[in-house]
């Protein structure tokens, strides 16, 4: 099986989302699953750690969620999910062609054994553009139609199953079974990043999220879960990033009438700043002084209790 699913997820590996979602509706096609493509419209949600993501657009966009239903069950159904669009650039491999290949095996074994549940797999557009196609999906289902979501993301390195659920309920509880977690190598996690899950849980729904991590990466888990979503250190670089974000404009180069910004409003890219300008040298200082106050959570030293070597050994991660 895990041959087959790294065969699947290379497949599936591929920088156009045009490409990824043929790579989908090929694979269901010739193992004669019955599927829908479904086009929508949807606001992207801009919430999130924004020094890493890329841009979300402000006004709604389409998009082409693949919607599977291996079973014709009655009653509120189990939504498994995993998107398939990737972040620009990358092939997507990990995230999240893994979990798309294992929510297509799954699709193939509910389909031959069946299941005494009503469960619909959904393969999420622009998850990576502020969550739309889960949004999307959501807007056109009332909310006593789905008694949950299971959410399949970064299912394809590591050896530790982490299983994240905000609220348990007799249909989710199995998934975070101890026992049942313990034979597959897995565990329950106080936090994940947030995925298409979010969509789910802000709409009162209840949701689990399923990821693959190192061992290492699981044991700082309950650290990220506090500090800026994931991000334990802010390197010089970064740092100044964020105090200088584009709006400031060095005295020599602005325009006749342009007024005089304070101190306290203005924030400058480095290249607008110079070495010998007073004025300059005095913005600088300021910016990078309420950058650290924006940062301050990110920027700390921890150390973990299940994997230190020895007592009093604190370690910085740095990204």
């Amino acid at each position: 099986m895990k041959d087959r699913l790294l065969e699947i997820a290379a497949q599936l590996a591929q920088p156009e989302t045009a490409a990824r979602r043929e790579a989908v509706l090929h694979f269901l096609s010739r193992a004669g699953i019955s599927h829908e493509v479904r086009t929508g419209h949807a606001k992207p949600d801009p919430g999130g750690f924004a020094l890493f993501t890329q841009s979300v657009p402000k006004t709604e966009v389409e998009v082409q969620n693949i919607i599977v239903r291996p079973l014709d069950n009655d009653g509120p159904k189990l939504v498994i999910g995993a998107h398939y669009d990737a972040f620009p650039g990358s092939p997507g491999a990990n995230d999240n062609a893994s979990g798309m290949a294992v929510l297509l095996a799954l699709a193939q074994e509910l389909s031959r054994s069946g299941c005494d549940k009503a469960v619909e797999l959904v393969f999420f557009d622009a998850e990576e553009s502020g969550r739309a196609g889960s949004i999307a999906y959501l807007a056109e289902c009332a909310s006593d139609q789905v008694a949950g979501m299971v959410n399949l993301d970064v299912c394809g390195y590591g050896d530790t199953l982490c299983v994240r659920c905000m609220k348990k309920t007799p249909l989710l509880r199995n998934f975070t079974d101890k026992a049942r977690l313990r034979r597959f190598d897995g565990e329950e996690v106080c936090y994940l990043p947030d995925s298409d899950d979010k969509t789910f849980t802000k709409g009162h729904i209840p949701a689990l999220s399923v990821a693959m991590l190192p061992r290492w990466d699981s044991a700082i888990l309950p650290a990220l879960k506090d500090y800026a979503n994931g991000f334990l250190g802010i390197p010089p670089e970064l740092r100044e990033q964020v105090a200088l974000d584009g709006n400031y404009v060095h005295p020599a180069r602005r325009p006749a009438r342009q007024p005089r910004l304070s101190q306290r409003s203005r924030h400058a890219p480095r290249a607008g700043l110079c070495a010998g300008c007073a004025e300059c040298a005095a913005f600088k200082a300021h910016a990078l002084a309420d950058a650290d106050g924006k940062i301050r959570k990110t920027q700390i030293a921890i150390t973990p209790r299940d994997v230190r070597p020895k007592p009093n050994v604190s370690f910085s991660f740095k990204i």
